[in-house]
Order: structure tokens, then sequence, then C-alpha cells
């Protein structure tokens, strides 16, 4: 029963990695459109981190979250920026050794309605 839940979970895995080189085969030749829309990026990118926060427990990872503004809007789509904000988030977890740290910070840009997003990851040195 384990071995069936690890091999769905894999496939489940690899049908979204399919998805996303479809999608960028489709970006390549301008065939997909992008559906963007003004978001605050602070309150979608706080509330897409917490997701992480059993796993950073699990890991022994500090994760910290830092924005210099409550509101920070940006024209996005969504969808593409949840699935690049999981990708980036998971590499970090990935390469972050125990004790050590993944910080995430929203920066505002100008002109207005763009923003920055940095994650960097701290490791400890033993």
């Amino acid at each position: 029963k384990q071995e069936l839940g690890m091999m769905q979970r894999n496939a489940r895995r690899l049908q979204n990695l399919i998805n996303q080189l479809l999608d960028l085969s489709k970006l390549e030749s301008g065939k997909l459109k992008l559906k963007a829309k003004e978001e605050n990026i602070v309150k979608l990118v706080k509330s897409y981190i917490q997701s992480f926060e059993s796993l950073a427990k699990q890991k022994n990872i500090i994760l910290e979250f830092k924005a210099e503004e409550e509101n920070i809007n940006a024209f996005i789509d969504r969808e593409k920026f949840e699935q690049v904000l999981n990708n980036v988030l998971s590499n970090a977890f990935k390469f972050t050794g125990e004790g050590g740290t993944v910080q995430v910070t929203v920066t505002p840009l100008s002109p207005p309605s763009r923003g920055e997003i940095e994650v960097e990851t701290i490791t400890c040195g033993l």
C-alpha cells in the first residue's frame, strides 16, 4: 500500500513536469496566453509559503518571510506564478541542510505594480 502511494505521488509529479514542459514549449512558440491580473503578491506569497511550514519543521529548517510593505501589487498569471513559486521553494528546501534557513523576501519595484521576490537559502556549517 505504501509503495503504491509513492508510485501515485511520483506519477503526479511526472505529470506536472510534463505539463510544465508543454507550457514552456507553448510559451516559446508564442501560443501560451497569460491571464495576468493585478494581485497583492505579499499576501499571495505569505499564504503560499505556509504550505511549506510542516516541511520546514520536518527538516529542521527555519522558514522566514519578509516584506518591505504590506501591499505590493503586480500583474501576474496566478497559476503560473504559483507553479514557479512552488518550484523555487521546493528546490530551496531540497538543497538546504538541516539547521539551515530558507528566507523569502518580497520587495516593491518601480514603476508601480511591480515587485521582486527573492528566495535565499542559508546553510549552517558545522
